[in-house]
């Protein structure tokens, strides 16, 4: 997993409400006690009792196989980060996204490239996203990636 080699104490989570989502920490939490909290004016960021959920292989599939859907949080808690994300969202993104590539390749790093569509599916390309499928695929997990 060193493509998303991020924070293993802490995940994020994407939620979903009133036509707005997004992505939070995963805490383990005392339900009852928290709408206690809430129906008092309480809010999840003033909720004390929780817990952040660390990143597991269980999390981890629940991702790949579509149950979850997840994000890291890159910037380790010793400050260094080893990773970076970028989007391209425009209409040149098609040669946007090879032209970075190619770029950061003449550094000497080894970039995947993950193109994303608007439906549940993904098409993934690269060798280390394959090498990285090919890794949980053989593995004792259990789990099937989907893509």
């Amino acid at each position: 997993m060193e493509i998303f080699s991020g924070r293993r104490d802490v995940y994020a989570r994407r939620w979903e409400k009133n036509d707005k989502n997004g992505y939070s920490p995963a805490y383990q939490f005392s339900w009852s006690e928290f709408m206690e909290h809430k129906k008092n004016g309480g809010t999840m960021a003033s909720f004390t009792n929780k817990t952040t959920l660390p990143i597991t292989m269980e999390t981890v599939c629940n991702h790949l196989e579509g149950r979850d859907s997840l994000g890291i949080y890159p910037l380790r808690a010793d400050g260094n980060c080893h990773l970076i994300v970028v989007d391209f969202d425009k209409s040149t993104w098609k040669v946007d996204a090879p032209a970075f590539v190619t770029k950061t390749q003449t550094y000497g790093l080894n970039p995947s490239l993950e193109i994303l569509k608007i439906s549940n599916h993904t098409q993934i390309n690269g060798n280390t996203w394959k090498a990285f499928l090919g890794l949980l695929q053989n593995s004792s997990t259990g789990c099937t990636p989907s893509y």
